[in-house]
Parts: C-alpha cells; structure tokens; sequence
C-alpha cells in the first residue's frame, strides 16, 4: 500500500492502522530507512516522549529484534525541537535522514514561517525542502486545525499510523480508502503477532491498600501459571486516577518487597525514589510493578508488560483500548499467549472491551469508519442551504470558513485573569486543544482574527442519553474565545469550563478591581450573595438578599464577617444609559445582563472597555461593599494557624471501610472538623483514627491544598453506577472546602484572602467591635478542677451532687445559689441537666417572674494564660447547634423528656439523681418540658445561651491578646469564633454570654 501511495503522488494522505504490538514502529522503521526514491524523511509524534522512543527505535533497536545488523549506510536519525531544526538539517547536509520532533514543535516552526520577525523565521522552509515523506505516529489524536495545516503546508506525502479504530483526523488529511491499509486485531490475535485478552475481576476494597493486596494475591499466585510463556520476568502496568493514588499504591508494593517505579506530571524525576516526571526507558529500569496515571496509556513498549491492574478506570473506551494495548506485544509470535486485565466488576472493563471487539470484527478489511469529526461533516454538508427556522430565514452555517467567528452569536460574558510569569499564550491554546480532544469534542476550526485573540469553534457528538446501548447521535456547536491584552486575560468557554492549564498560569482578577465595575455614586445593587467568613460549624454559609436597592436596606449584624460572591447591579453611564452587570467575585466572571448577543467585533470593544475600566485605578466600588469583609491581596508567605473543613452536607456521602479486602462501607464521622496547625501540619481523629495532614501553600498560584495519605483513603461514591471514585483529598483540595486563620488576621476561604474591615483587635478603642463584653469574669471559677469530675475518685461516692470542684457542681449549686447565677441576677425556678444524649444543653435553667431561660454549656480546661480555641470551638458548635429550641416559632420534636426524672450517670465518673436540679413545683418531665416552651414563647421573656469555661479562659488574658497588633493565632481563631456564635445568637433574638475565670 505504501509504495503504492508513493508512485500515485496523490494529495491526499494515507492511512496505515495497526494494534499496538503488531509491528506498527517497525514499519515505520522499514519505510524510513529502506523505501527507494525516499532519502530524507520527518518523523512527528505527540510527545518529547514518544520522539525519544523512536529515534532509539529506528537507530538501532527495531533491527536488533528483528536478527538484522545495522550496516553502514543506515540513515542517522536527528530529533529537534523548533529552534534547533536548521541547526539538525544543516548537521546532516545532503545525507539522508530521518528527522524526529513532536506536534508542537512542527506547529511552531509553521507559525513561525509567518512571522517574519521570528528568530527561526525560515527554519520551516529549510525543513520543507529537506525531506521526502512525513510519518505521523499516534494519528489517531485529534490534531488541532493549526497543527493539521502544518503538516498539509509541507506538500509531501504524508502517513498517519494509529492503533486505534476511533478516528478523527479523516478530513482534515483528507485520507481516502484507496490509500488506507487496516490490519485488524483479530487478524493480529489470529496470526499470534499480539496476545489475547483474559480479565480477572476481582472484588477488593476501596482503599490503596486494598487493592494492592488484591492484586499481589493474584500476580504472585494465580498469575504465574498463566502469564505468557514467552515471558520468564513479567512487568505489571498499575493504572490509578490521581498523584496521591500513585503515591500509597507504590508505598504499598515497595513495603511488600517489590520493585516499583511511580510517573505522574506532579512529580520530578528522581532515580534514587525511582519516581519520574518523564517515562524512563523500560530497558535500563527494569522495575517489576510501573504505577501511573496517563503516562503509559500511549508509548510504552516491552514485551515483558503482560498484567494490567486497573485501580481506577479510564475515562473512556478509547483510553482503555490503548491502555491495554500496552501488554499486547508478542514479538517472537508465539502461539496461546494471553495478557491480563486484573479490574473490579463494577468497572465493567470486560464489557467495554467486548464492545471494541465487536465493532472491530464489524468494519472488515477495508471498512472505513467515520469519526465523530467526519459525521458533524457529513451532518452539516446534509442540511439545506437555505432553511427557515426559529422565525427567520438563513443560510447554512460551514465550519469550515476562515471567517466563521463573524457567524458567532457573543454573550457579553468572561472571566478575567492576570496571566503569572510563567504563562504562554501558545501553551494555553495547545493545552486548550489538548483538553477538548480528552473530553470528546471535535475541534473544527480555529482562528486568530487580531493579535492577542484567538477563537476556538468546536461540535459536541454525543448519543442521546435517552438510550443504553445504542446511539442516537446528538450534535452541540461551542466555541472558546481568549483575548490577551494590556494585561489582562479574557476567557469564556461555552460549556463552561476552564483549562487547568489556565488555572496554574494565571490568577482570577482580585475581586478590588472587579469592584470598579460597579462605581460609586452611579450603581444600584438589585441583588447580592454573600458567603460567610464565620468559621461556626452550624453557621450559615451563604446568604442572599435581593431588593430595588440593596444599599437602602438596613446593615445586619453580621454583615462585616460575609464577603461579596456575586453581585447584581444597574450602572449609569451617562446620558440616561443603564447598564445591568452580574460580577462573580470568587470566579472572576463579568456578564453584561439586559444585552442579546452580539457580533464579534462588538464583543471585542465590550472586552476593551471592560480592560479600560478595570485599570481606572482613581475609580471606587459602590459604598455598599463597605458593610462587608474585605478582600485581602495574598501574602508571599501566610502562616495559618487553625482550619474548619466544610464538610457540611456532603460527609454522609463518604465512607470508609471496616476492613482491607472488603466493600462494607462505614459512615465517615470526624471527631471535630476544627484543629490547630502547627508548622504546616495538623491532625484529625476520622473513625476513631488519626489521621495526619500537611498543608503546602502554592506560591505561584496563590492556593493552600491539603496533602495526606489517610484523607487520600477515604472515598466517595458518584452516583449509583459510577464508576469513579473521587477521594475526599481530591475532594476538599478541588473545592477548597476548608477555611483557615493566617496569623496576620485575615481568613482564607473558598480559595481566596480577606479580612474584616471592622477591627476586632488592636489598641483601637472606638469603631472596634467590643467582644470583651461578651466575657464575665467570675473568681470561683478560677479553682475549677474537672469538668464533670475526676475518673476513679479515690473517696467521692455521693450520689446527689457532683465532685467538689468540678464545673457541674459549680453550676448546680444545689446548696447554695452559685455566683453564676447571682451574677447575672437570675433565680432559677427549674434547673435541669440535661447532658448525655441527644441534648440541647450541659443544662437548662428557668426563671418564671419575670420570664428567663438560659441553655449552659460547660467546657472545661486547665488553667493557662493562652487562650484555648480549640476548647471553645466545641463547645460553641454544640451552642449554635441547639439554638432552634429558643426560637418562639420552634415546633421541633424534643427528646423524651422521661430523662429528667432519671439519673445522670457516667463510668468512671459516678452516679448524680435526680436530674431535675431544682424543681419547685414538682413537674413532670412533659410538664418540664412545656413549662420551657412557655417562657420562650412569652413575649418579654429573655432568651440566653451562656458558656461556662471553667479555668480555661481568662478575660484579662483574652484582653492583654487583643489589644496587640498581631495577637496569637489561637487568639484571632477565638475572637472569630466568639463573634460569630454572638452573630448566630442574636439572629434568633438571644442574649450571648461567656463566663471564665477574671
């Protein structure tokens, strides 16, 4: 076929498809080395990788395996990145060669042959002159229609080699049947030129270790009677989903004993670790067990590789294909040789692999197959010239047109960015191009209409999800426009979402400048959401508040502890212009409202006028941002002190196991989800376990991410069919799910830095918030001891009071009216505790003339002049917890209220009766209970919810911390969380206060 191509000297390009271990480099390696009337030859692969691979392959190594001594006039082979190709055709001279580069390096010596003022402006042409014949590898990527256009430009004969039946490059190399050669891979089985395919599946446990367990039973037992007999060492291909996957897997297998090498693109190459960047060369690392996540889908050759184990799985058959085509080789054609998929059921591997069998044996030898490129085509070509629809005539829209962007129907929507040092214009658009191949889109088109601005359009194929196991094709059309200029980066994608490559290059506009765009004195606020900076577990976590105008609404209380997220709001212009604009602070999106699409020209005056506005430095937000907490630009170096996990409404979607080796989930319940940080680090107890966590903050991209093997272990399921599982690290790291306290006072939240603008600390003495009233110092508290009582008293057996000293008894005060109540003024009618159990307090006090009630909480904690907010954080959860019961409107349904006649008893501590403290009317628990609704639900009655710290607190030393300028961590975590829990109090109409030692 390829000769036959050759002597045609046809435009078109030819097609050679073989499954990966037939022989498909070697061909490769005979038509660039041996054809006659071919001297020089340009060998393009996807990767640095896989250029490295083939020139070691056609130097040398494809002639070693095949018995052949490389003789004298073999053609050097040269690999070259774009600023070196005239370099490498100026070495070789008038020899023949075989030249190597990647993609991208060919693309940009194609861009740079139209920039005259590039330093290797001519290298294109040099190239174009100095070779015969150009030889895709791995055509079967979705090739970009610059890097296509790259490749046609040259004018040569050119041949795509693909191991995979999922095409979507036909058109754009224009390859007919006639030049196509397909060998099919049960014809390859049949011949024994690959292996057949066995899978074991197997059920194992969520966790690493698990799974690792299952897999070495398997490879160190079973497996060695069934690996292929023309393997004596066999190597395991290891396949999980993330960096920290790859991480506890390999640690697993190198604690059994086992050589492992680990490759991900979040790690650096380092022999020692035997952990890589970079794929090393299977030849001189001869590592049993290759842990990965994408880097051996495609590339990898050793025959040795012959067991596959599959922790997580691909995203889509066609990966899985390839993945498995890496254990495929059977270079010396030995019959009845198999390879092996060692997966779990639930991934249904099997299924998907069975799938691509049959659709192979379904396209016979000269099948042409359509790619989802080819069926948008043939879609689109079928459709009317002209059509009337949705009430307007119009003419057929073709992808195909340079000027297809002036057919573009623009929202006036983008999200800004300020591109970091390290950002690439060129790197976003290939890494762009890169990401919608992965995901399945077909790119179409692309173009650059002016400088800084390039425009990707883009067909979404997909089968109608109304259908199981058959296809009904869908087609959506997208598009992407980014535009560089003056600074700034405008982006807006479609279908919503963002490249990661933008996302580590480039910083969302700091929500400061986004304030410009709704100036003082000409803007009316319609409509604002707020997230809150409380670090409360019970708190609210956002809020909306929608009005004519907003800025005429009464402050809430809380409102210096909310930041801004979105914003709606009216802007006068001049000259009875309005302008509706929506602004998303925490993702740097910026959407005109009232405006239909427009026109792309249009659309890039609207961006320029947006980037003019942004600049106006002299220009201030609408005053109304002045009720609300700060955004704070990010330090160079923050020092968190404390962290609250969100893990509000999604922790019962998380489970655990009880067990390696089993499916039994286990709830995940974290002890607390507050802790300190010292040095970086912190720890959780997660289902009785402690587990170690390390916080690293990015520098570059301006972001805190969590880092722990046991947060890495711990799963949640997505769906009742997924077949992904989505650890809660990834989890908390993805969403930012975690709230921490920098030691300079500000607050990192949903991945940025604020700061109230109301001081809550310093010598400042008015316009501060005054928290320290808040705090009541009583002496008695000061000899506090215990909490409850002392374990295993040596000599306290009284079963009608507490321990001496301890902070129940303080607060029962049975014999005699404690100071705590006398402080306050407050004679209790009833006096319950109310602890253990589902409770709604340590205690429950009643005062019936006049009306009073106040749930106490007890926390005790040994004397110290710090000031513990750890201990407090507890204690004000389970305060916040419990406020709905003070609520008049309250209809909830308490705990049997039988309790109360009971006794309190704890092991080891002791046995107190009767709970029911003091009862002077002798109620019943029901009665007790209705005589406490009463006197919330009277119209004068004081509702309180009071904290007692035993010896744990000291207000003068609370005070002594605030006044400095930069007091202690713990200290700022606990004016937080002492405002916030006020906030939450006073919002049901409660009274707030906390009692410690003076």
């Amino acid at each position: 076929m390829v000769e036959g191509y050759l002597a045609a000297g046809v435009l078109e390009a030819a097609l050679v498809r073989m499954p990966t271990g037939s022989g498909k480099t070697a061909i490769m390696a005979v038509v660039s080395q041996l054809l006659p009337n071919v001297r020089s030859v340009l060998i393009v692969a996807p990767w640095a990788q896989l250029t490295k691979q083939l020139k070691e392959e056609i130097k040398t190594r494809v002639w070693n395996k095949l018995g052949v001594t490389p003789w004298s006039a073999i053609k050097p082979v040269h690999r070259f990145r774009a600023a070196e190709a005239t370099k490498a055709i100026v070495k070789a001279g008038d020899a023949p060669t075989v030249y190597v580069c990647t993609n991208q390096s060919l693309e940009r010596l194609h861009a740079a042959s139209l920039d005259i003022n590039s330093s290797y402006h001519s290298s294109y042409f040099t190239l174009q002159n100095a070779i015969d014949l150009v030889l895709v590898d791995e055509g079967h990527r979705e090739p970009a229609p610059q890097w296509a256009k790259a490749v046609r430009s040259l004018g040569k004969p050119t041949i795509l080699f693909t191991a995979t039946p999922y095409r979507n490059d036909h058109r754009l190399f224009n390859i007919t049947n006639s030049h196509t050669y397909q060998f099919l891979h049960q014809q390859a089985v049949e011949d024994n030129f690959i292996r057949q395919v066995e899978f074991r599946e197997v059920v194992f446990g969520e966790t690493p270790q698990a799974f690792t367990e299952a897999l070495l039973h398997f490879f160190t037992g079973e497996f060695q009677l069934l690996k292929p007999s023309a393997v004596t060492h066999p190597r395991v291909i290891v396949r999980c989903a993330t960096s920290d996957d790859i991480r506890q897997v390999t640690a697993h297998l190198r604690s059994r004993g086992h050589s492992v090498v680990e490759m991900h693109d979040n790690f650096t190459d380092d022999d020692e670790q035997s952990s890589y960047r970079t794929v090393p060369d299977p030849v001189r690392n001869q590592a049993v067990f290759w842990v990965h996540q994408n880097k051996l889908i495609e590339g990898i050759d050793d025959p040795a590789f012959c067991l596959l184990a599959i922790y997580q799985p691909l995203a889509n058959s066609r990966a899985l294909i390839q993945q498995v085509g890496r254990i495929l080789r059977n270079p010396s054609q030995q019959p009845n040789q198999r390879a092996y998929v060692f997966s779990h059921p639930r991934h249904k591997l099997r299924f998907k692999w069975k799938a691509y069998v049959t659709y192979e044996s379904l396209l016979g030898g000269d099948t042409h197959e359509a790619g989802p490129k080819e069926m948008f085509v043939e879609v689109s070509e079928i459709q009317n010239h002209l059509v009337y629809l949705d009430g307007n005539y119009r003419a057929r829209f073709s992808p195909d047109n340079p000027l297809f962007y002036d057919h573009l129907a623009f929202r006036l929507t983008a999200s800004v960015f300020t591109p970091a040092a390290s950002f690439s214009l060129a790197t976003l658009h290939n890494e762009l191009a890169k990401e919608l191949d992965e995901d399945d889109y077909v790119l179409t088109n692309e173009a650059s209409p002016e400088t800084g601005t390039i425009i990707l359009l883009y067909a979404k194929c997909r089968t109608s999800p109304l259908l199981f196991d058959q296809t009904f094709l869908e087609f959506n059309l997208g598009y992407v426009i980014i535009r560089q200029k003056d600074g700034w980066l405008f982006f807006y994608n479609t279908s919503g979402t963002t490249p990661t490559y933008l996302l580590e290059h480039a910083h969302r506009v700091s929500p400061e400048l986004l304030e410009r765009l709704l100036p003082e004195g000409n803007t009316r606020v319609s409509q604002i959401s707020l997230l809150n900076s409380d670090l409360g577990n019970f708190s609210v976590r956002r809020r909306s508040l929608s009005a004519r105008a907003v800025e005429d609404l009464a402050p809430g209380l809380a409102d210096y502890a909310h930041f801004c997220s979105t914003v709606s709001g009216t802007v006068d212009t001049g000259g009875q212009v309005f302008r509706r604009r929506y602004i998303g602070f925490t993702r740097g999106r910026i959407t005109q409202l009232t405006s239909d699409p427009v026109h792309y020209q249009d659309y890039i005056s609207w961006l320029d006028a947006i980037a003019v506005e942004l600049a106006a430095s002299q220009t201030k937000g609408t005053a109304l941002f002045n009720r609300f907490a700060a955004y704070q630009p990010a330090p160079t170096n923050p020092q968190p002190s404390h962290i609250l996990l969100d893990m509000e409404n999604i922790e019962e979607e998380y489970v655990t196991l009880e067990s390696v080796g089993t499916d039994s989930p286990v709830v995940l319940h974290f002890d607390d989800t507050c802790a300190d940080i010292t040095n970086g680090r912190f720890e959780y107890r997660v289902n009785g376990s402690i587990i170690s966590v390390q916080l690293v903050y990015h520098s570059d991209r301006k972001r805190f991410e969590l880092v722990s093997s046991g947060l890495g272990q711990l799963h949640v399921q997505q769906g009742a069919q997924a077949t992904r599982r989505q650890s809660l690290l990834h989890f908390l790291n993805a969403k930012q799910a975690f709230r921490l306290v920098i030691e300079d006072g500000s607050i990192y939240a949903h991945g940025q830095f604020f700061k109230s603008r109301l001081p809550l600390w310093g010598r400042r003495t008015t316009g501060k918030i005054d928290l320290a009233n808040i705090l009541i110092g009583l002496p008695d508290l000061a000899s506090i001891t215990s909490e409850k009582g002392i374990k295993n008293h040596p000599s306290w057996a009284s079963t009608v009071a507490w321990q001496p000293d301890s902070l129940f008894d303080y607060i029962d005060g049975r014999q005699r009216l404690s100071s705590l109540f006398q402080s306050e003024g407050f004679r209790p009618d009833i006096l319950i505790c109310d602890d253990l159990g589902n409770e709604l307090a340590d205690f429950i006090a009643i005062q019936q003339n006049p009306p009073r009630v106040a749930l106490i909480h007890a926390k005790y904690k040994s004397a110290s002049d710090r000031v513990s907010a750890s201990a407090f954080h507890e204690v004000c959860g389970q305060a916040v917890k419990n406020l709905g019961v003070l609520n008049p409107q309250w209809d909830g349904s308490l705990k049997s209220s039988q309790i109360w006649s009971r006794s309190w008893e704890l092991q080891d501590i002791g046995l107190v009766s009767p709970r029911t403290r003091l009862n002077s009317t002798s109620l019943t628990g029901q009665q007790l209970w209705r005589e406490i609704q009463k006197v919330v639900r009277h119209p004068a009655s004081s509702r309180e919810v009071w904290i007692v710290m035993g010896a744990g607190l000291s207000r003068q030393a609370f005070e002594r911390e605030r006044q400095k300028t930069k007091p202690r961590g713990e200290v700022i975590q606990f004016i937080y969380l002492l405002q916030s829990t006020w906030s939450s109090v006073s919002a049901i109409g409660g009274l707030f206060k906390v009692f410690c030692r003076p």
